[in-house]
């Protein structure tokens, strides 16, 4: 898996737009394009680590793009300069597996099985959705309803709406 860490400083792409991010030389571009992987993890002076895509600017130039409230969380601001550390992102959800979702599939036969069946895009909305909580608590409450309320629905007909009711 190729991975390569560098210093850049956080960047706002247009006073209009408010949207900051991490400017990635062409140099590492390359790295990553020879792999065809624009999906990446995104690790902010080894305290942070999230998913993002590597974008492109009008111009060429590439990066990655950075919250406000993750910048808050590190005590950090416009103008300051971060260790960026990238990899590739090689769950097939395109996001981690809370521990918890994961825990339960492992366990759960049949809730695995029904899962596996469903789209990517409705697996990585429950992944998303049980990561979107702090409490390990309410992870699990979060991934047990959906997994029992995905149990009781019919094969290839569930909507994330569905999943998520009781």
């Amino acid at each position: 898996m190729t991975s390569v860490t560098f210093e850049t400083p956080i960047q706002l792409l247009s006073a209009s737009s408010g949207i900051y991010y991490l400017e990635v030389p062409q140099k590492i571009i390359n790295v990553f394009s020879e792999n065809s992987c624009h999906n990446l993890l995104c690790t902010i002076n080894e305290v942070l680590t999230y998913c993002s895509v590597l974008m492109q600017t009008e111009d060429g130039r590439g990066y990655v793009g950075i919250s406000t409230t993750r910048m808050e969380g590190l005590g950090v601001k416009l103008g300051d300069t971060v260790v960026l550390t990238l990899k590739e992102e090689i769950s097939p959800y395109g996001t981690d597996m809370p521990e918890e979702l994961g825990l339960l599939l492992c366990h759960d036969e049949e809730g695995a099985r029904r899962f596996s069946k469903l789209t990517e895009g409705k697996q990585r909305s429950i992944i998303v959705y049980v990561a979107g909580v702090q409490s390990p608590l309410l992870r699990k409450d979060r991934a047990l309803k959906v997994i029992e309320n995905l149990k009781q629905l019919t094969e290839g007909k569930e909507t994330f709406k569905q999943l998520l009711l009781k």
